[in-house]
């Protein structure tokens, strides 16, 4: 006799540190998204006995994005006075629940784009912990192709978050050329494929074997308190 059980959803939170929604990173962070969550959900469903009865786990995938533009001037007011928001405790309550993230960022003079760094630094201690994650870097030129390594991972990592190996990283060559300004954005060549399925390989390999709690923390993280920069001179 086979039984089906649904456990809660598990959630991907896909981080867009874009500057406009039509934008080549908000384009990346869809892309390597959705084939993210079609991977998740097809090797979520595990066989097993209960009772002597076969069963099937089948767990469900949902996509949380954060679009850090829309929160910029609450996460700069609690990183500069201090001053929490409804918004900041929902980006830091969406990001502590993650079973896996998406961390997409144009890449600006050779690093991450200001909103990334900002979103990171406004997170409290233990909010990325032991979270399998996916970097994304939309860059211009090909000589930036390691800004996902050189920089991203190491601050993903300070967090306490596991990265894949794979970092993506789309270049001006790998978009179809064209006017792209259309209803549907920017439209990745079909080169980035096997670029995109490797890290979704390693991240669906990730998620299966971490020890982060299903459907991800069950505590509620508070923002940590941020106090206003002060300068002091002295001795003069």
């Amino acid at each position: 006799m086979t039984g089906l059980s649904f456990a809660t959803p598990r959630t991907l939170v896909v981080i867009d540190a874009g500057h406009h929604s039509h934008s080549r990173t908000s384009a990346l962070a869809n892309a390597v998204a959705d084939a993210a969550l079609v991977a998740l959900t097809r090797s979520a469903a595990a066989e097993g006995t209960v009772d002597g009865r076969h069963s099937y786990r089948a767990e469900r995938w949902v996509i949380s994005p954060i679009n850090v533009r829309d929160h910029d001037h609450d996460l700069l007011e609690v990183l500069v006075r201090g001053h929490d928001s409804t918004a900041v405790r929902e980006v830091v309550e969406s990001t502590s629940r993650a079973a896996a993230l998406v961390l997409a960022t144009p890449c600006h003079n050779a690093s991450m784009s200001a909103l990334a760094k900002l979103y990171l630094d406004a997170l409290p201690r233990g909010a990325l912990s032991e979270i399998p994650v996916v970097i994304a870097v939309a860059g211009s030129s090909t000589r930036h192709t390691l800004v996902g390594e050189l920089v991203v991972r190491p601050a993903l990592s300070l967090h306490g978050a596991h990265p894949v190996p794979t970092c993506v990283y789309a270049a001006d060559t790998d978009w179809v050329s064209g006017h792209s300004h259309n209803s549907f954005g920017p439209q990745l060549d079909s080169a980035m494929g096997p670029r995109i399925s490797q890290a979704i390989r390693e991240l669906t390999w990730a998620v299966r074997h971490s020890q982060r709690t299903i459907g991800g923390a069950e505590r509620s993280i508070a923002p940590r308190a941020h106090k206003p920069a002060t300068l002091t001179v002295s001795g003069l």
